[in-house]
């Protein structure tokens, strides 16, 4: 009996262990950052554990001298996130343990920022960045922060030797980002209170992105010829853009032989040659851009110019100018470009059909009258000329866009009627 008493005893005691309350305690005050306190303050708590969320908290409100509590909280990492009508809503990050955990913690006002000038002089932290074989690193980008001070950053560069010794951020909790082309970001979290904060060598140390995957046990994908394309036709874009069109082409060339369908590529060696008047070269590209990018207007234009130009490309330029017409919308104004043409050509009989279909179109198109009353002229029917252009005339009046032959107009019309 006395056996099975202890074993009762020794169970509800167990049982007692485990349904002992937790003792984690968070209290803070939430501050402007000039350090008043901000009444009315939402704040969510949440535990970054999934086990433990049934200990996350919402609604928890501040009081008049900005403070807040909440307690029999599990341990672990946590999230504060804080809103109030008319400052900037933020979150704060913590580690709850078993005993009190006292926060500060600063709010801005809607558009505020914070300045140095505000920040007043800070305590200094240097050190040095090293690679992983203990060389040090220059030009790493460091980015210094705390989220005691939300959103103030101060960026510097580490020297040739890879060390740096800037103002940090005192009285805070802060954060070094550290970031350099061709390495993984690292980031060093300390507590700096006062004097200067000093890093023992090899504290900050970067791997390389091939370093890391290879740590991470991530092989380095092999890269498709697209990618190897595109990389070369990244070095030609700056030549390109100074002007330096030979090595601009170069590169485009050697991007297009890797991979052809890359139109960027064959679009920078198109217009390279063009600036360098290599017409067949510019034909020859022109139609192989097009062959990939079929109704780009653009590349058909410039096709159809340097065709013309081009001892080997006249052809394919036909082919495309036929193609230009059909694409465009035929109107008025793009028929009387093509009158134009026809009469710079000593062509009457086109001129004449076309003036002919604008007016088909529009009956009040002055300058088809006045074109084809000067054709008339040419084929000695007066009496034709003279109608078309006092229509011409009619519809063009002084102040109008086609006004501009009224004078030759009624001198040829004195003239026929003599």
């Amino acid at each position: 009996m006395k056996n099975l008493m202890v074993c009762v005893l020794f169970i509800a005691g167990g049982l007692l262990l485990a349904q002992k309350p937790h003792a984690g305690r968070v209290t803070g005050k939430v501050l402007t950052i000039s350090g008043d306190p901000i009444e009315g303050v939402t704040i969510d708590l949440k535990f970054a554990d999934p086990t433990s969320e049934k200990w996350n908290a919402q609604g928890i409100t501040t009081k008049g001298n900005g403070g807040f509590v909440q307690v029999a909280l599990p341990s672990g990492g946590a999230t504060l996130s804080l809103s109030k009508e008319g400052f900037e809503s933020r979150e704060y990050t913590y580690t709850q343990d078993q005993s009190t955990v006292n926060l500060k913690i600063r709010m801005l006002k809607e558009g505020q920022t914070i300045t140095d000038a505000e920040m007043g002089p800070q305590p200094l932290v240097k050190g040095t960045i090293i690679d992983t074989e203990g060389n040090p690193l220059p030009e790493v980008t460091l980015i210094i922060s705390s989220q005691d001070f939300p959103g103030y950053t101060k960026t510097y560069v580490t020297a040739a030797d890879g060390t740096f010794d800037v103002e940090s951020i005192g009285d805070a909790k802060v954060e070094i980002l550290c970031k350099k082309e061709g390495y993984r970001d690292e980031i060093l979290r300390y507590n700096h209170t006062k004097g200067t904060f000093k890093l023992k060598k090899g504290e900050l140390r970067m791997m390389t992105i091939e370093q890391a995957m290879k740590e991470a046990g991530i092989e380095k994908p092999e890269m498709t010829p697209r990618d190897k394309a595109i990389l070369k036709f990244n070095d030609s874009v700056d030549p390109y853009q100074a002007k330096d069109y030979a090595l601009a082409e170069q590169l485009a060339k050697e991007a297009v032989a890797i991979d052809p369908t890359l139109d960027k590529a064959v679009q920078v060696v198109v217009y390279s040659n063009y600036f360098q008047q290599d017409w067949d070269e510019a034909a020859e590209y022109a139609q192989k851009y097009l062959e990939l990018v079929p109704d780009n207007e653009n590349m058909m234009k410039l096709a159809v110019e340097v065709g013309g130009k081009s001892s080997k490309g006249g052809a394919f330029a036909k082919k495309v100018a036929a193609k230009l017409r059909e694409m465009t919308p035929v109107t008025p104004d793009s028929l009387y470009r093509e009158v134009i043409d026809a009469l710079n050509a000593n062509d009457d009989a086109t001129a004449k059909a076309k003036s002919e279909e604008i007016l088909k179109m529009d009956e009040k198109y002055a300058l088809a009258y006045f074109e084809l009353g000067k054709i008339y002229v040419r084929e000695y029917e007066f009496e034709s000329a003279i109608l078309n252009l006092k229509k011409y005339l009619k519809y063009a009046p002084e102040g109008s866009p086609a006004a501009k032959h009224r004078a030759e107009a009624t001198e040829l019309i004195v003239t026929l009627s003599e």
